[in-house]
């Protein structure tokens, strides 16, 4: 893969100009490989704010992931094995993940009560 920006700007009829969409990030993007979005930016040939838009949405469809929630995020692409291993992860806790009924529940608020009671 070169190194050189993607130019994908083009001029419209009215002077603006249109950018990449999703599937020309995912296009320029390695699996398993973190991106910045400045970085991003460099391989598109575009600022990295334009791509803000576009991020949002790959992270809304969940063919994108996200680390970190400050200025310099990283966005990368899932591999096979991540994706897997994401799979055995929510098979492993699918008990723990509705609401609480009966038992469960009186035992959670008991030990709410218990860890309190310590302080």
């Amino acid at each position: 893969m070169s190194t050189q920006p993607v130019e994908f700007k083009e001029a419209t009829h009215d002077g603006t100009t249109t950018t990449p969409d999703v599937a020309t990030i995912f296009a320029v993007m390695k699996a398993g490989v973190r991106y910045s979005a400045r970085e991003l930016g460099k391989l598109l040939g575009i600022r990295a704010p334009a791509l803000n838009g576009m991020l949002a949405q790959a992270l809304k469809s969940g063919a994108l992931r996200e680390a970190g929630r400050s200025a310099d995020n990283r966005y990368w692409i899932p591999t096979a094995e991540q994706l897997a291993q994401e799979a055995r992860l929510q098979q492993r806790y699918w008990w723990c993940q509705g609401a609480l009924t009966g038992y469960e529940e009186e035992r959670r608020q008991f030990r709410n009560l218990c860890m309190l009671v310590r302080r």
